[in-house]
C-alpha cells in the first residue's frame, strides 16, 4: 500500500537532477486501503541546495550519478508493511518451504551453503537492536539472512541496509497495528527505454533470457521505479541516498531501513515455537524488497510490473481479476500476485494458516511456519529476471562402475585374460581412458576410448562389445559441457581460460558457416565475438592478479552469450532449422555454465594459462 509526500530539487549543472520523496506501504491484514503513488514532481529550485547536492555526488564518484546519459532520474522512498495472516493464530505443524523448480530447471532448492557470489550486503546495526537483551540472537539471525541472499546472486554491488528492532518507524511514527516489519527503501524514476535496455544487457541465465523474450515491444509507462539496488545490479547509477532517519538527500548511506516490530512474538532461531513468528523469514521479506521486489497500480511501473500476468499473452497491472508472475508471456503461472487491498500488491496470493506453501514473500504470514529465499523460489527467480545474477546450483555428478575380468592395457602393450564387456561411468578431471581387452580364441581385439571430462559436472559412458576381432564402440556422452569440433584438439573441457578460447572460437566458425541463419548470421556472429573479446580481457586482467576486476569482466561475458541465447529463442529465430538452433543452444549454454563457474571460482594469475 503506498502513501507519499514529495520533494524536488532540480540542478542546472549539467542537466536538472530531481529528488523525491515518496512514502509507500505495502499493507497487511487490518484495515482496506487504496493503492497509491504520487507523481514525482519538480518544484523547489534554490541554487544554493542544489549546488550542494551536486558536489556531494560528484565528491563521491566523479559524476552527478541521479543521471543516466544525460537524462535526470528522479528519486524516492518506498514504505513497505508485512503484516500477519487474520488467522495466524489458527494452530498449525512446524511448516517449511523452499520453492518450486524455475522453468526448465531440474535443480533442487538450496538455500545459503556456506558460499558467496559477489554481491555484498552491509548490514549496519541500529541502537534498537544493540541495545537489546537479544542483541546476539538477532544479530545472528539478520547475518543468516545475508549469508543466503549472498549466496544465492553474484552481482557485483554492495547494498546496505540499515536494521532495527522497535515499535516505530526510524521518524518516530508508530507501526501500523499488526505489522510484523516494515521497509523504507530508496527507489528511481529511471525512463523506460533506459532501464529496459540495462536490464535486457544485464541477462546472464536462462530465466533471464526467458523473461527477456515477453518484454513489450513499446513502452507501458514513462519511467520504470527500479530500487536504487536494483539499479545498480543492472549497471545504472543509482546510489544509496537514505539517511538513517529515513529521509532522502545526497550522501544518505543507505539503500533501505529494515524494521523488524518488536512488539509481535517472533523467534531468531529455528524452528519456530508454536504460536511465534520466524524471524528470518520475515527479515528476507524486508530485504527482497531493498532489493528491487514491489508492485505499482498507477502510474510508472515497478520492475516487477514486467512480469504480472491474468492469461497466456495477457498482461494485467489491475488489482481487478487474476494476476500472477509469469517469466513467459504468462504461459506458466509460478506463483499468484495477492490481490487482497489490505495486502501489497506486490506479494504473493496468501491461503489461510497454516499454508501449504508458506513462501518468504507471501502478503500474509503464519506463525510456526519458515521458508527461505532459494535459487529456484519465486522469489528468486523474481530477483533473477529484473536484474541480479542468480548463482544456478550445479547438477552433482555420479559415477558407477561394473567390470568383467580385465586387464589394464596400452596402446603398444597388451597383456589378457578371459573377459566379456565393460561398462565404466567416471569423472574426472583432464582426460579419462576406459580400456576393455577381450581374447576370443587366439585373437586379441583392444580397444582404448579415451573421454574428456569437466571438473565440474561429467558423466561420461562406453561400453564396448568385442566378439572375434571385431568391435562396436558407443562412444560417450556428457550431460553438461561437450568439446566441439573444430580446433579444440585435446585440450580438455571447462570453465578454463583455455577451454573457453577453443569453444568460443569453434562456436563461432560454427555461426559462420551456418547457411541457414540469414539474416540474424551477423548479430549472433556479433555477439560471440564480444563475449570473446570480454573473455580476453578478463584474462588479462587476471593474468595482472586483480581477482575482483577478472570476475567483473567475465560478467559482460556470460551477458553476451545469454543475448546469443535469446537471439536463438526470439520470434526471428523461427525459420532456423530447429536442429541447427539446438546445436547451437547447447553449444552456447556449455559455455555460459562454465563462464559463470569460472567467474566465481577463478584464481588469478594460477588459472592464467602461459602467454
Amino acid at each position: 500500500m503506498r502513501e507519499g509526500r514529495t520533494l524536488a530539487v532540480s540542478l542546472s549543472i549539467p542537466e536538472p537532477l530531481a529528488v523525491d520523496s515518496a512514502r509507500t506501504r505495502d499493507s497487511g491484514a487490518r484495515d482496506d486501503r487504496t493503492d497509491r503513488r504520487d507523481a514525482l514532481v519538480s518544484g523547489i529550485r534554490t541554487g544554493s541546495f542544489a549546488l550542494g547536492i551536486a558536489i556531494a555526488w560528484v565528491g563521491a564518484v566523479g559524476a552527478t550519478p541521479l543521471e543516466q546519459a544525460g537524462t535526470p532520474l528522479g528519486i524516492g522512498s518506498s514504505q513497505h508493511v508485512s503484516y500477519a495472516s487474520p488467522d495466524w493464530r489458527v494452530a498449525s505443524a512446524p511448516g517449511r518451504d523452499q520453492g518450486a523448480p524455475a522453468i526448465g530447471s531440474s535443480f533442487p532448492p538450496i538455500a545459503g551453503a556456506g558460499t558467496s557470489g559477489a554481491l555484498v550486503i552491509n548490514a549496519t546495526f541500529d541502537s534498537s537492536i544493540t541495545g537489546d537483551a537479544n542483541a546476539a540472537a538477532i544479530e545472528t539471525m539478520i547475518n543468516n539472512a545475508v549469508a543466503i541472499l549472498e549466496s544465492s546472486f553474484n552481482d557485483p554491488i554492495t547494498v546496505s541496509i540499515r536494521f532495527r528492532y522497535a515499535t516505530a518507524l526510524p521518524n518516530g511514527s508508530p507501526l501500523p497495528s499488526g505489522a510484523l516489519a516494515e521497509t523504507l527503501s530508496v527507489h528511481y524514476a529511471v525512463p523506460w527505454n533506459t532501464y529496459v535496455s540495462a536490464l535486457t544487457a544485464d541477462a546472464s541465465t536462462a530465466n533471464d533470457a526467458t523473461a527477456n523474450a515477453s518484454l513489450p515491444g513499446s513502452a507501458l509507462s514513462t519511467n520504470i521505479l527500479p530500487s536504487s539496488a536494483d539499479g545498480r545490479a543492472v549497471g545504472l547509477s543509482t546510489p544509496p541516498a537514505m539517511f538513517a532517519d529515513g529521509s532522502i538527500g545526497a550522501g544518505g548511506p543507505y539503500d533501505g531501513i529494515v524494521t523488524l516490530n518488536s512488539s509481535e512474538p517472533f523467534n531468531f532461531t529455528r524452528p519456530p515455537t508454536a504460536g511465534m513468528f520466524d524471524a528470518l523469514r520475515t527479515t528476507e521479506h524486508e530485504m527482497d524488497e531493498v532489493l528491487g521486489l514491489g508492485f505499482s497500480m498507477s502510474g510508472d511501473l515497478e520492475p516487477q510490473d514486467l512480469f504480472s500476468w491474468s492469461a497466456p499473452g495477457t498482461r494485467n497491472l489491475t488489482s481487478s481479476g487474476t494476476r500472477y508472475f509469469s517469466i513467459d508471456g504468462g504461459a506458466t503461472n509460478i506463483v499468484g500476485f495477492n490481490q487482497n487491498p489490505s495486502g501489497d500488491f506486490g506479494d504473493w496470493l496468501s491461503a489461510s494458516c497454516p499454508q501449504a506453501n508458506p513462501y518468504v514473500q507471501n502478503a500474509f504470514s503464519c506463525a510456526n511456519q519458515e521458508s527461505d529465499v532459494t535459487q529456484t523460489s519465486p522469489e528468486g527467480i523474481n530477483l533473477d529476471v529484473i536484474g541480479y545474477d542468480l548463482i544456478t546450483p550445479t547438477p552433482t555428478s555420479t559415477s558407477t562402475t561394473t567390470t568383467a575380468p580385465i586387464t589394464t592395457t596400452t596402446p603398444s602393450t597388451t597383456t589378457t585374460t578371459a573377459g566379456s564387456t565393460s561398462s565404466t561411468t567416471s569423472t574426472s578431471v583432464g582426460s579419462t581412458s576406459s580400456t576393455t581387452s577381450t581374447t576370443v580364441g587366439a585373437t586379441t581385439t583392444t580397444i582404448t576410448t579415451t573421454t574428456l571430462a569437466t571438473p565440474s559436472t561429467s558423466t561420461t559412458t562406453s561400453v564396448s562389445t568385442t566378439t572375434s576381432t571385431t568391435s562396436t564402440t558407443v562412444q560417450p556422452t556428457t550431460t553438461s559441457t561437450t568439446q566441439p569440433t573444430g580446433g579444440c584438439g585435446n585440450e580438455p573441457v571447462g570453465p578454463t581460460f583455455l577451454s573457453l578460447d577453443c569453444r568460443l572460437a569453434a562456436l563461432i566458425a560454427e555461426v559462420a558457416g551456418e547457411t541457414d541463419l540469414g539474416a540474424l548470421e551477423p548479430k549472433l556472429l556479433d555477439q560471440l565475438q564480444k563475449a570473446r573479446t570480454h573473455k580476453e580481457k578478463a584474462e588479462s586482467l587476471c593474468r595482472q592478479a586483480s581477482k575482483r576486476r577478472t570476475r567483473n569482466a567475465l560478467h559482460p561475458a556470460v551477458n553476451k552469450i545469454v543475448q546469443f541465447l535469446a537471439t536463438l529463442h526470439s520470434h526471428k529465430a523461427r525459420t532456423i532449422p530447429q536442429t541447427a538452433k539446438d546445436a547451437l543452444r547447447t553449444a552456447a549454454d556449455a559455455i555460459r555454465l562454465d563462464l559463470q563457474a569460472l567467474q566465481r571460482a577463478v584464481q588469478c594469475p594460477q588459472d592464467v594459462p602461459p602467454a
